[in-house]
Formats: structure tokens, sequence, C-alpha cells
């Protein structure tokens, strides 16, 4: 996926949970056992409620004064209303100007070492564990005390011996009544903190959160081709998109014919990419081409194979020559003997006819010349004027030569056999080969760019894939469902 396009958008996220699923299951699972201990381990805290209303409460005796001197004056009724509204809208406004002075005042050492002392003579004992917090709301009278404790009945003894406490202290300072508790502290019944339900939610969300996010961060660095848009940014065209299926052996086994939808489909692929490199060059086709790769493991046996069935089907003349004179697989693959091949004809000098270790109808109107036995020079023999000189007598008996070239990596084998070759073409194991090793080989192949023509991209898990590459996935595995082992297509280290 083209890193200018990773965007957090919702196919993206989910293109991020199928394919790291099992690091996000793992961070939710994570998430809500680490949550799960926090509340076990955590101390339940209580809270008790009391709201303190700081307002003047020696006005009655004021007004009282008042209405005795009116009686004494013979006042109107009109006047001593007036007087009554006067005291009362001061006496607010007063206790408003004065409350956020109160929360000074409530908060004095002084007030909440009276507080321990009034708990500790009715029998709590120290150290007494609790705090309080204090709001007021905007123009109002009316204090709102919140005290907080492990021990429930501290909490609410506590909140009532605070505002005792509060008062004892504002009768020192400031010598008048200006606040009265509006109703007892209340004893909570079930702890306020911590939260279960929220804390759990909050710890298994944190943990999917964190597992997608780790999994954006992998899939940022990882730096494997897994789709065309990859390899456009190294300038390499895709010949065509081959899916993983587990049992490709199926579809170039001699013995095992066995097809459905998804293998059908791989060979629909196939025949795309034997028609793009044939129409290559309209007029010259290529007829000697060499498969390669960056790395092991990449499928070029099982692709020669299926585009020489393939090309043979179409009535073509077409030869293998497993040109791996390290590690031979095509005979693995085919499940055959290791008769005489290449390397007895290049080293048998008294043999000029090399159709002699030539095995005839491995399919229709497709021979196969295997790698013979392993020599202690594989890449001499490949530049020798021997095997340059069987590839021309053979190309006028055949419609097509494919060589089953070893990989790039450390070798010059590749370099050596595209000197003969008239076509290139790459194998990518997707998911798998890393960008800088394709780099790497094409610079190994810099003399032979040019006959370079594309890159079969192999064993692409489309359910993994996003945008319209799903597409094609949905097509190509329909209602069946891929192995939920990694995608490891019949490779070249398949086994006897």
């Amino acid at each position: 996926m083209s890193k200018q396009e990773k965007q957090f958008d919702i196919g993206y996220v989910l293109y991020l949970v199928s394919r790291y699923w099992v690091l996000v299951l793992s961070m939710f699972i994570l998430g809500g056992v680490a949550a799960f201990c926090f509340n076990e381990l955590s101390t339940p805290l209580y809270k008790s409620e009391i709201s303190l209303f700081t307002w003047n409460s020696s006005i009655a005796d004021a007004i009282k004064k008042i209405k005795k001197n009116q009686k004494d004056k013979k006042g109107n009724k009109v006047q001593e209303i007036m007087t009554y509204n006067s005291i009362i809208s001061q006496s607010l406004y007063l206790g408003q100007r004065l409350i956020s002075d109160y929360i000074t005042i409530i908060n004095n050492p002084q007030v909440r070492k009276k507080t321990n002392e009034y708990l500790i003579e009715q029998g709590f004992k120290a150290p007494l564990e609790y705090y309080f917090e204090c709001s007021i709301k905007r123009k109002s009278c009316i204090m709102d005390i919140f005290v907080v404790s492990p021990d429930r009945k501290l909490a609410t003894a506590a909140a009532n011996n605070l505002i005792k406490a509060f008062k004892s202290e504002q009768e020192r300072l400031m010598n008048v009544k200006y606040a009265q508790a509006m109703h007892p502290a209340t004893l909570p019944n079930s702890s306020f903190s911590p939260h279960k339900e929220i804390n759990l939610l909050i710890g298994v969300l944190a943990g999917v959160l964190l597992g997608i996010g780790i999994a954006f961060i992998l899939d940022y660095l990882d730096m494997t081709i897994k789709n065309p848009d990859d390899l456009k940014k190294i300038n390499l065209l895709t010949l065509g998109c081959v899916p993983y299926y587990a049992d490709i052996d199926s579809l170039y086994s001699c013995d095992k014919q066995k097809k459905n939808r998804q293998g059908n489909s791989i060979l629909d692929t196939v025949r795309v990419i034997n028609t793009t490199i044939s129409f290559f060059k309209v007029d010259d086709p290529p007829k000697v081409i060499e498969f390669t790769s960056a790395m092991p493991g990449a499928g070029k046996s099982t692709q020669v194979l299926l585009l020489a069935k393939i090309a043979g089907a179409e009535n073509k003349r077409v030869l293998i020559i497993d040109c791996d004179l390290r590690k031979p697989q095509i005979y693995k693959n085919l499940e055959l003997s290791n008769p005489e091949g290449l390397v007895n004809y290049l080293t048998d000098s008294q043999c000029n006819e090399p159709e002699k270790y030539i095995h005839s109808d491995l399919y229709p109107n497709v021979d196969l010349m295997m790698h013979g036995i392993i020599p202690p020079n594989p890449t001499e023999l490949l530049a020798s004027k021997r095997f340059a000189d069987m590839i021309d007598k053979l190309k006028n008996k055949y419609d097509c030569i494919l060589l089953d070239s070893p990989p790039c990596s450390g070798m010059a084998d590749a370099m050596v056999l595209g000197k003969v070759t008239d076509a290139i073409v790459l194998l990518v194991d997707a998911g798998a080969t890393r960008a800088h090793d394709v780099v790497r080989n094409l610079e190994q192949l810099d003399s032979l760019r040019d006959k370079v023509i594309g890159v079969i991209l192999n064993k692409v898990n489309f359910k993994k894939s996003r945008g319209y590459y799903y597409s094609y996935g949905y097509y190509y595995y329909g209602s069946e469902k891929p192995d939920s082992e990694s995608p490891t297509m019949a490779s070249d280290e398949k086994p006897v």
C-alpha cells in the first residue's frame, strides 16, 4: 500500500485489524486484564456530600429590631417592606462576595486540625484518611462540600465535623455567624471509586487503540512489497498478481488434477501473464525467458511450471530448463527422480545432441531438461559457449524456452543466464520480499536492465489487501477461506 495513501479511514483501520488481528486481540486482552487488576487492587473510596448556606444567620434579629422601631415610630407598611428587602439583598450580596473567601477559610490548617480533634473525640483512630473538595456556583451563597475516604463512616463524620470546625473558625475570625449546614452529611452506601465498569471499558478501548496504533507503525515501517503500487515506486511493471493458494501443487502436478474455483482463477491469472509476456514485443516476442527472484522461496519453479503448462495448452512447443544448479527444485515439485540433465550435457563433450537429455511430454507440448548432477562450478558452466550454443540450437525447435534461474542475491548465475535470454521476469514474494532487495538486484542486473520486462507478484493474500485489490480477492477466494497460517505457497524450498 502506498504510504501516501495511508490515512485513518475506516477501510484502512479494518485492513490493519485484519492484518495484525493477533496483535490487536492481544492488546485488547491486555487492556482488559490491566483494568481488572487495577479495579481489584485499588482501594474503594466513598464520598459524602454536604451543602453549606453562607448567609448571615443574625438577620432575623436585625429584622425584629427594625420591626420594633417601626412600631414605635408608627411607620407605614411600604417602608417596612422596602427595609426588609434592602437588608436581605445586602446580606445576599455580602454572602456572594464572601463565599470565595470561605473556601480559603475551610482549607485553613486550623479547620483541618479541629475537624480531626472532633473525629478523635468520636472514636475514630489516627491516621484519619480523608480529603475534601469545595465547589460553588456563580451568584450563589451555597457551597457544596464533598468528603472522600476509604471509610464511609469516616467520610460522613468528617463532613459534619468539617462544617462545625469551619463555623468555629469563621466566628473566631469574623465574630459573626455567616454559615449554616443545609442538611446532615450523606452516608454513602457504595464506593464511587474505582469505577469498575468505566475502568474496564477504558482499559479494553485503550488496548484496542494501542494495538491499532502499533499495527499502524508496523505497517508504515513495513518495507516489503505487497501490491503493484509498491512496484511502481521502483519503476517496475506488474505482469500479474498470483494469489496465495495452499494446494498450488495440484495445478501443475501430472497426477493431481484437483481444481476448484480458486484454482481455476489462478490459472486464469497465469494465462493473463503468459499473454502479457507474449505481447511484450508484438513483432518479435521473447523466446528465451529467464525467471529469477530477489530471495529464495519466491515460487519461481511453481510459476515456470504453470506458465509452461498454459503455453503448451495453446499449442506452443515449450521447453523448461532447470538452470538452478545449486538448489534445483523442479524435480522435487514434480516428485521425479533426478536422472541426467543439463550439467551432464554441458560436461559431455562427446555429445552434440541436447535432445538426449530432454524428457518429452511432461505436459502436452511441454518438454523438460532437468539440472542433472550438482556441479562444483555452476557459474562457469552457465557462462560457457557450449551452453549458449545449446540455447541457439534449441530455439529452432521450440516456440518458447523457460529458464528456471537461481535467485540474484549473492550469485552471478542470473546475470550469466541473462546474456543468452530475450527477457527476464522477476518473482516477488508479496509481503516477504523487501523493496530494497529488489532494487539491489536491479542494480546487479544493470547491464541487462532493458531485458527485465516486469514482475510477477506471487503469494498475494487479497483478503488482507485494501481498496480495489479487495474486489480481486473476492473473485479469487469467493466463499472459500485461505488457511489461517501465513501465506506460503509451494515455494522453491518445497521438500521432497
